[in-house]
């Protein structure tokens, strides 16, 4: 076994792909022609390897300080409360690492979000430093596959930038709740795409460990990283075998056999976990029409226009962003440079054809997920979401990557016509460079004009300064102070989160020095701005009672029946009572069909508690034996909040 310098240990170097132990000889590209291939990989360009390395950083430094800046524009929103409620109140066991929310089996996240509550709970900085580590993981790590495969070019700038700016994974990484999900398997396909490739080019076992170890941290956080198998798979069959396309699977199935079937077993014993977990109802027989609507949405008014840069135009999607709403124009241009591409790609490179292959490969694959997915419950419009397309992005950057540069170690990368076209124009070198560079920055215009705009959609979150005096009124309220809950307010959740639509829910990992109970003698709520203030009760007040100085009596063993001057519907109510008890004494309280058992306190006080209830009068029993109560009023309402004191 040699330890012979290949390109895997130097790609930015020359080739020395032909010292390569003779267990791999059959699977690297077009293997009689290795004498070409070190000479084209190891030819000096325009761009020395430092200066491309420098500017590689350079762009992700810039790409992770704009992303950082922009995710902090915004906010917590939707699913992210429940992350926050569930990992404030649950322990860390299995039952919460695997439970299924939405369609996802995701224990990584939710282990991560329950670290995070115990760290720095609700909070949105750490958040975003969160999305931040892994989006620089996975840059930093991109960069290393880029280099992998084609060594350090100036052409490999344009895939990095791709995958940096790209408007595509905006919501993805913005988002927590779909950062959890894709940030993790962008990382994990990423490295899977490494190890593989060093596993191909050396075929040492832990590289196979390595692509098998990041494609389960894929799957800790998103299902959908399943999706990384197929891609590994014609990835190596086809550009890592020599001949035509099915022999070139048939070689890759055989020569590393272990390794598909050890990725295979263990994709369908997670897919068997997420049935039994998940509990999703997918529907396995779309109908053709909405389908094709879906497709057309997904491709054509979402990822194509994001490959360059747009989509210019965003739709509101509540607080978590929006979603692809280019102009016709836009689309229109979009379909017509892809289009382009494809074209000249393959009248350069002798595999072009395979990369928009693999390419279109994984894209229907993620429009067929979503087709037997959320289609039937939303309709096509849901393809303008771009998370459901956002994990395309890094097969895209690979794949327009492999349209156009060389592969270290290829022989005869390039097409006949075009090595024609090369060796009789001077200065095509220099002419390609300055295309490369300015489409580069064609695009880095284009996806920057679409990111300013979701930007300014992305912080108009009303539910981040909402929070923010919850977050104060919690911390200043008196100790022991005891809230009625009820639903927050809709600029935080709606009620399509139900049953985490709640105060005590939502605001649970505050922590602050309230609790919320059934029953309270102080009547305090938020108001539309998020402070804690006294509130009243807006509603029917029982008619006065007969006895003196005293109301309604309720008498231990009697009921004492409290009219209202209206008929009350059905409704979600709060209830005061004002009285007078003898001794602590329990009383029931009837309005309709609906009781509850109030605790009342010796002395003069009032309570107030909650109850779903209609009716025409109020029902007073059950105090204890030798307990008499007396009872000025009840007055059944919505609460407001208090009018100021003069």
């Amino acid at each position: 076994m040699s330890d012979t310098p290949t390109a895997v240990d130097d790609p930015g170097g020359p080739s020395t792909q032909g010292q390569s132990r003779s267990d791999t000889s059959d699977t690297r590209p077009d293997a009689r022609h290795a004498d070409h291939a070190g000479r084209a990989s190891s030819q000096t360009g325009l761009v020395d390897a430092a200066a491309v390395r420098n500017l590689a950083l350079l762009l992700i430094g810039v790409s992770l300080a704009w992303r950082g800046w922009i995710a902090l524009q915004g906010y917590f929103s939707n699913d992210d409360f429940v992350f926050a409620y569930l990992a404030a109140v649950k322990p860390l066991n299995w039952a919460f690492l695997m439970r299924g929310h939405a369609g996802h089996l995701m224990p990584g996240a939710f282990f991560v979000t329950w670290v995070l509550d115990k760290v720095a709970p609700l909070s949105f900085s750490a958040a975003v430093t969160v999305s931040l580590s892994l989006q620089a993981a996975t840059s930093l790590a991109l960069l290393r596959l880029l280099k992998l495969i084609f060594g350090l070019r100036a052409a490999i700038l344009l895939p990095l930038a791709l995958y940096l700016f790209s408007p595509i994974t905006l919501e993805s990484f913005t988002w927590w709740a779909a950062a959890l999900n894709h940030l993790p398997m962008q990382l994990g396909m990423v490295l899977a795409l490494d190890g593989l490739v060093r596993y191909l080019r050396t075929a040492r076992r832990r590289w196979a460990l390595a692509t098998i170890g990041s494609f389960l941290f894929a799957l800790l956080f998103f299902e959908k990283a399943l999706l990384i198998v197929p891609l590994l798979f014609f990835f190596a069959a086809f550009f890592f075998t020599e001949g035509h396309v099915l022999r070139g699977i048939r070689t890759a199935l055989r020569s590393h056999l272990p390794l598909w079937a050890s990725l295979a077993a263990l994709g369908l014993g997670y897919y068997g976990l997420y049935r039994a977990t998940a509990n999703f109802g997918f529907n396995y027989n779309p109908r053709p029409g909405p389908t094709a609507d879906l497709a057309g949405t997904m491709v054509g008014t979402s990822f194509l226009p994001g490959l360059i840069g747009g989509p210019w135009n965003w739709v509101l999607t509540g607080n978590s962003g929006g979603a692809a709403n280019p102009p016709d124009i836009g689309r229109w241009l979009s379909w017509e440079i892809v289009a382009s591409a494809v074209l000249v790609s393959t009248l350069i490179r002798r595999r072009a054809a395979r990369a928009w292959v693999l390419l279109t490969g994984y894209v229907g694959l993620d429009v067929a997920l979503l087709s037997v997915g959320r289609l039937s419950w939303i309709g096509p419009a849901i393809g303008q979401a771009y998370r459901y397309v956002a994990d395309a992005v890094i097969p895209a950057s690979l794949c327009i990557g492999l349209a156009f540069i060389p592969i270290i170690g290829e022989r005869l990368p390039f097409a006949p016509r075009w090595t024609f076209v090369t060796r009789r124009t001077p200065g095509i070198r220099l002419l390609t460079t300055v295309a490369g560079v300015i489409v580069l920055n064609l695009y880095l215009l284009s996806a920057g004009y679409s990111t300013s705009v979701y930007t300014s959609r992305w912080a108009n979150n009303p539910a981040k300064p909402y929070m923010a005096n919850v977050r104060a009124a919690l911390l200043d309220a008196k100790p022991g102070t005891v809230l009625l809950d009820a639903p927050v307010s809709d600029v935080v959740l709606t009620g399509w989160f139900f049953p985490f639509v709640n105060q005590s829910k939502v605001f649970a990992p505050f922590r602050g020095n309230v609790k919320y109970g059934p029953f309270t003698t102080s009547l305090y709520g938020f108001d539309p701005t998020g402070h804690l203030v006294p509130q009243a009760l807006a509603g029917l007040t029982t008619i006065p009672g007969p006895l003196q100085n005293c109301g309604w009596g309720v008498l231990p063993g009697n009921e004492t029946i409290l009219p209202l001057p209206l008929d009350v519907p059905p409704l979600g109510l709060t209830v005061k009572i004002a009285y007078l008890a003898g001794a602590d004494t329990p009383m029931s309280v009837r309005l309709g069909t609906t009781q509850v058992t109030v605790p009342l306190t010796k002395g003069l006080n009032t309570v107030y508690f909650a109850m779903s209830a209609g009716g025409a009068a109020v029902v007073l029993s059950g105090t204890d034996p030798g307990v008499a109560v007396c009872v000025d009023a009840v007055t059944v309402g919505q609460r407001i909040s208090a009018p100021s004191q003069p």
